[in-house]
């Protein structure tokens, strides 16, 4: 195998993907200017794009769950509406980054605003490359709104209050570059949004009296949420006793065949009475035969006739009970039927209504907990809650820490396993070439053999053909007389 045929092959482009701050994007294209060896880089609007434009890795800029949730908080929408926004946008995401997880690499964009130097390392290892003559770290960032950690605060806490938002929220920590880089708010940083708020907020007895006004709400709709559970709770009882009332309604499917066959049998036996007197009656004594002048038939008995009547009467009184017990079982399993559909009816309701109830019941939480966070931020007791908020955000740092260095080991690993399926595909084809160099040899020797096999052929006719000759001349009487010559000579010599 040529040696021109194991040299490495050139890098593969990459595709930049801005999904945030457009800032991180010419950060990212600046810093991937320094990458060793150089690469070529395009552009897409999308993941799904991107993975449609080649093979090469895809890296996407965006900002990090309570970021992107903060910002749309700080342009006007409800916090509610800006939960479900980002929900419904990292469903989608997620659903693009199934197909291609192995090529795409998510970047945090506010540990790619700050400092590059800690991120150099995972985007060595991601795209085996090393980076020369860092960018600087701008010296001076944008300012930020003053109310922006308050923002990024109330977006921390919907994600912790909905298990979905925060499992979504987890999920793209740990695939996401730097996401245990990326900056929290500080104390300076509460402090100014809580000096803006007192500068600009309302009344506090205002508040106070909303406060109060949603605390009652929130008992109302407390109670009438443990109605609607106890009354779900109830439909499903019923639906728990939903087997029994099924087994029952087998039961009663069983003895209405049961009736129906009974009711089959009595009508056939009825049908051959009726049959057997209309014959007994209809049937004349025949007037050829002299018997029944000798001996008459015995006429027919009155009281016979009348027994008969009287069980006619009973199995056709037996016939309508019956058929009357049929119908009544038939209205019963429909009326049973019609109260199960009810029941599963209300019982679906119910549970809608309780997801309808809890759905506002979370809006009305979340709405409490930014006037309680207002009414904290106008009091003089802000140090003990700012002591407990900064304790959850280590937590959560170091949780997120955590969740990358898993998620940098994994992807390590997955580097190793692509290097060495790489690696396995080299040996692989250095033994096809080393397999089709050895078949192309056993061919050329196969040619040789066949050829010395036919020229052994043509040296083994030939021989034949000397033989054939010389024992023609061993026959013919020439060879006979010259060797009887020859045997006088050595007699005389002799």
């Amino acid at each position: 195998m040529p040696d021109s045929d194991l040299q490495p092959s050139a890098p593969e482009g990459l595709t930049l993907v801005g999904l945030g701050n457009p800032s991180a994007l010419r950060r990212l294209t600046d810093l991937l200017g320094a990458a060793r060896p150089a690469r070529a880089v395009d552009g897409a609007d999308d993941i799904a794009a991107a993975l449609a434009q080649g093979s090469g890795p895809v890296l996407v800029t965006l900002p990090a769950p309570a970021r992107a949730i903060a910002r749309d908080i700080a342009a006007g929408h409800a916090p509610s509406d800006a939960a479900q926004a980002w929900k419904a946008q990292a469903q989608t995401r997620l659903a693009a980054l199934r197909q291609g997880r192995i090529r795409v690499l998510l970047i945090d964009e506010d540990a790619l605003l700050g400092d590059p130097a800690p991120l150099v390392a995972g985007l060595e290892d991601r795209l085996a490359c090393r980076f020369d003559d860092l960018p600087p770290a701008p010296e001076d960032p944008a300012p930020e709104e003053p109310a922006e950690a308050l923002w990024s605060v109330l977006a921390e806490h919907l994600l912790g209050a909905d298990p979905a938002l925060r499992s979504l929220a987890e999920q793209f920590d740990a695939m996401t570059l730097g996401s245990d880089l990326r900056p929290l708010p500080g104390a300076q940083a509460l402090d100014a949004a809580c000096d803006a708020l007192r500068a600009g907020g309302g009344d506090s007895r205002a508040l106070e009296e909303r406060a109060q006004l949603l605390e009652q709400g929130l008992a109302g709709m407390t109670a009438a949420m443990a109605d609607e559970q106890a009354e779900a709770q109830r439909q499903r009882k019923m639906l728990a006793e939903l087997p029994g009332l099924q087994a029952a309604q087998a039961a009663l499917e069983t003895e209405r065949t049961h009736l129906r066959s009974t009711v089959a049998e009595l009508q056939k036996s009825l049908a051959d009475r009726e049959a057997e007197q209309r014959d007994a009656v209809a049937t004349p004594a025949p007037a050829q035969d002299p018997a029944p002048a000798q001996d008459p038939a015995p006429a027919q008995d009155p009281g016979e006739a009348r027994a008969r009547d009287a069980e006619c009467r009973h199995l056709r009184d037996n016939l309508v009970e019956l058929r009357q017990m049929i119908t009544d079982d038939a209205l019963d399993l429909d009326l049973l039927r019609a109260e199960l559909a009810a029941s599963e009816a209300r019982l679906a309701e119910r549970d809608e209504i309780a997801a309808l109830r809890e759905a506002a019941l979370g809006a009305e939480i979340l709405r409490l907990g930014r006037a309680a966070d207002g009414l904290a931020a106008a009091s003089d007791a802000e140090g003990s809650a700012k002591a407990a908020l900064r304790g959850e955000l280590d937590a959560e740092r170091a949780a997120r820490a955590d969740a990358a260095r898993t998620a940098a080991r994994l992807t390590g690993d997955i580097d190793r396993l692509q290097r060495d399926a790489t690696r396995r595909a080299l040996e692989l084809e250095q033994a096809e070439t080393r397999y089709r160099t050895l078949a192309g040899q056993v061919d050329a020797r196969l040619h040789e053999l066949e050829e010395q096999e036919r020229r052994s052929a043509d040296l083994q006719a030939r021989l034949d053909a000397v033989q054939a000759e010389l024992a023609n001349i061993y026959k013919s009487k020439s060879w006979k007389l010259a060797s009887s010559l020859q045997g006088v000579r050595h007699g005389l010599k002799r």
